[in-house]
């Protein structure tokens, strides 16, 4: 299980995000992906509409290919019972990278 960071108030897709993402991807290869959460934080920060709306963008325009692959998408609330259920389905699951 990988867990990706990725805070939902920043706006856009700069440059640096795109090659961090391209170069996780790479790390990571194919066999991977879908055993990577991608974890959205910082939603205490946005208005909820914002963030959903951020969040759909980013599910077709950025990590599109990673969830076609079988990789999932938790919000993390920076509270325990979140952590847990950003986690807890992978590590009840297979492989362990």
């Amino acid at each position: 299980m990988v867990v990706y960071l990725h805070r939902i108030n920043d706006n856009g897709i700069s440059p640096s995000l795109l090659k961090n993402l391209q170069t996780f991807t790479s790390l990571c290869g194919q066999r991977v992906i879908p055993d990577v959460v991608i974890a959205t934080t910082m939603w205490a920060e946005v208005k909820l509409e914002n963030g959903e709306r951020r969040e759909a963008s980013l599910k077709t325009r950025l990590w599109e290919d990673m969830l076609a692959s079988g990789c999932r998408v938790e919000r993390f609330q920076h509270t325990y019972e979140s952590a847990w259920q950003v986690v807890g389905e992978l590590m009840m699951e297979r492989v362990v990278v």
